[in-house]
């Protein structure tokens, strides 16, 4: 009979209970002679390749910018650092597809003018943060983000902007933080936006608006379009730290005022008016059911409509301030 020592067995114990090795630090410099591709040693400091869960920094001043993810689709990567840019531009990342443990980070403070462009589909395995902090250039999202149940926050610092144009699906919630701009300029009909700090532009689609901001007036900012645009939600709530902001440059929609289309209805957090005409209840009625327009500014108490008509949707910084803007916001009357 062989026996196995109680020190063997106190040993594989604690072999057994070791915990998993924490992710490497990989960070690309590009060296690799006409070749960008992410699986080529060459292309990494040291000439390591990353293996599957490393986090990946590519830094500012790193040759092959614009680079290939070509490992196997679907590999999980814990997360991935953009700094500066490549030779004095952003970088400009294509490929394969990506799982993500602990989200995106992207600085820029090298004073010089870096867009950074990520193209890849992206599917997050948890709950997590893409931040950017970039006042000299802009982030952009292109391709498709499968939230798979779990929840994106972007937290992007003043100056700073970020673009999501790809396709938003799966189950799961968008929040935005920071005083940054992020623009919704993708399709993403089912998913939940919660508008806690900073400001959201975007000429999208995107499923219910709702600010969560705690500050004062200002404190979140809807601005829909782009410069200008349409952005399309399924319902809208703002509270009174929301501001509602639109340009207004002329009176067709989406090309020279901005437009904030909601298919099911809009409505306050502030308790609308009760002294209200039956002719503008009927109104309001209608409305819930009708494209909303709001091309309007955002500094009086109430909407001033064309033909002494009240507004059916009152807002604390809601406003027509001209006949000509009331005449163009007649949706919201």
């Amino acid at each position: 009979m062989h026996c196995v020592s109680s020190r063997s067995w106190i040993t594989i114990l604690i072999l057994g209970l070791a915990p998993a090795s924490h992710a490497a630090l990989r960070e690309w410099d590009g060296d690799a002679q006409m070749n960008n591709t992410w699986i080529t040693p060459d292309n990494w400091v040291g000439n390591v390749a990353p293996n599957p869960g490393d986090d990946l920094l590519f830094q500012f001043g790193a040759r092959h910018p614009n680079n290939n993810n070509n490992f196997p689709p679907g590999t999980t990567f814990n997360t991935i650092e953009l700094r500066g840019g490549g030779m004095g531009q952003g970088y400009d990342i294509s490929g394969n597809s990506i799982a993500l443990n602990a989200g995106i980070h992207v600085e820029n403070n090298s004073g010089s003018p870096a867009d950074h462009s990520l193209n890849n589909s992206l599917l997050l395995n948890s709950n997590q943060t893409f931040f950017v902090q970039n006042d000299v250039g802009t982030f952009s999202l292109l391709g498709p983000i499968n939230l798979n149940g779990k929840n994106l926050t972007f937290d992007i610092t003043t100056g700073s902007q970020a673009h999501s144009d790809g396709v938003i699906s799966g189950p799961g919630t968008v929040i935005k933080t920071g005083s940054g701009t992020l623009h919704i300029n993708g399709i993403q009909p089912t998913t939940p936006v919660l508008l806690a700090a900073g400001t959201l532009k975007g000429i999208g689609t995107v499923g219910t608006l709702t600010s969560v901001a705690v500050g004062g007036p200002g404190s979140a900012v809807l601005s829909p379009g782009g410069s200008p645009g349409i952005l399309t939600s399924s319902n809208v709530v703002l509270n009174a730290s929301a501001t509602f902001n639109v340009e207004l440059n002329g009176t067709t929609a989406g090309t020279t005022y901005d437009r904030l289309r909601v298919t099911a209805r809009f409505r306050s957090a502030t308790p609308r008016s009760r002294s209200r005409s039956a002719s503008s209840r009927q109104s309001a009625t209608a409305s819930r059911s009708s494209t909303m327009t709001a091309p309007i500014p955002c500094s009086a108490h109430s909407a001033v409509c064309p033909k002494g008509q009240s507004s059916s949707l009152r807002h604390p910084r809601l406003s027509c301030a001209s006949p000509t803007q009331a005449a163009m916001a007649t949706t919201w009357c």
